[in-house]
């Protein structure tokens, strides 16, 4: 992590911590989206079925990251999707290029990353604590 983001964080965390030291619930915006931010560090981690590979992404993801991604991508959605991904995660702590992400990750696996980026770790756990016949998790 770069000392920008780790500043970013600190601040966020900081702010959190003086509202809720103060007994202030959140009022503005930023105030609210620092909260969420906070309440959000932290990372996800799964096995990829196929190859085994650990996969590490942060549980928050930062709308830069997708900005990003689109400048990279284009026009072209796949594309977009592949560097919003590789930006967010890691495979076995290390971080793959388009290149290699293209060619070393096998389609079922890249379909199960898919799923979680895009899905997110909340919604997994709502389906998978929703009763049987409740695909919504409500």
């Amino acid at each position: 992590m770069d000392t920008a983001t780790q500043t970013q964080d600190q601040t966020a965390t900081d702010i959190a911590a003086n509202l809720q030291a103060a007994g202030a619930k959140a009022g503005t915006v930023k105030e609210r989206l620092a909260q969420y931010k906070a309440d959000s560090s932290g990372t996800d981690t799964f096995t990829l079925d196929e190859t085994g590979v650990v996969v590490t992404l942060p549980k928050f993801k930062p709308y830069s990251a997708w900005v990003m991604a689109q400048r990279l991508g284009g026009k072209d959605q796949e594309r977009v999707q592949e560097y919003y991904i590789i930006a967010l995660c890691r495979f076995d702590d290390e971080k793959l290029t388009a290149d290699d992400y293209r060619d070393l990750i096998p389609a079922p696996d890249h379909l199960q990353i898919v799923g979680a980026v895009f899905s997110g770790a909340k919604d997994k756990a709502k389906a998978a604590a929703a009763p049987a016949g409740d695909a919504e998790g409500k």
